[in-house]
């Protein structure tokens, strides 16, 4: 059974998080990835934030926003998944 955005759908994700309207949740994650993934794009052009005492460093650690696009990449998918049920 497909759902839409105008038929809320309660889920609960493996990773323990629950949500009473699915389509909206799975909105909020795919606008996150593609924020991160455009943050991993300007990570990988060396974008950097001064600190103000003449050095500089990245604002995000690339490890973390990394892990956090798999993390996204994977519960959208799981969420994907129990829509097309």
């Amino acid at each position: 059974m497909n759902h839409t955005a105008s038929n809320p759908h309660p889920y609960t994700f493996a990773d323990g998080e629950h949500t009473t309207d699915l389509p909206h949740r799975l909105t909020q994650l795919r606008a996150e990835l593609n924020a991160l993934l455009d943050l991993a794009a300007d990570l990988d052009d060396d974008a950097y934030v001064a600190r103000g005492n003449g050095f500089c460093d990245t604002k995000f650690s690339p490890d973390f926003v990394d892990s956090r696009i798999a993390t996204l990449q994977t519960k959208i998918a799981e969420g994907e998944a129990a829509l097309a049920r």
